[in-house]
């Protein structure tokens, strides 16, 4: 029995190490945002690739000051890339849907929920 568990946990370890996670292709030139980019209501990006323009030179939590995106309650964010020089990525103040929001390198923290309601996160 200890075999078979330790087998089939191996397996599963190989098979979780093999896949690969693709970030779509970008449209356009990556956009370096002066400021978070508030949103409220639905929002597509079209696989537009986002930062801050700055690199990451510490791993303390910098808050929403920092963000590429803050979602206002309710917000839907999708098809969107966070690019490499974020220092923070998502902050959600409420309930909030992301949609294929792909995160090349975030320093701190990619999603951040800062209030209540329920968080989607697809793809």
């Amino acid at each position: 029995m200890k075999f078979q568990i330790l087998t089939l946990t191996a397996v599963f370890a190989s098979v979780c190490a093999a896949q690969r996670l693709e970030i779509p292709t970008r449209s356009g030139n990556i956009i370096s945002l002066p400021a978070p980019s508030i949103i409220s209501g639905v929002k597509d990006f079209g696989n537009r690739e986002y930062d801050r323009g700055r690199p990451c030179n510490s791993d303390k939590d910098t808050g929403s000051a920092n963000a590429v995106f803050i979602l206002q309650n309710g917000a839907t964010l999708s098809n969107v890339i966070i690019g490499g020089n974020s220092l923070e990525g998502v902050h959600c103040e409420g309930a909030c849907t992301l949609r294929n929001v792909w995160f090349r390198k975030v320093c701190e923290d990619a999603i951040t929920i800062k209030g209540t309601g329920s968080v989607l996160i697809q793809g």
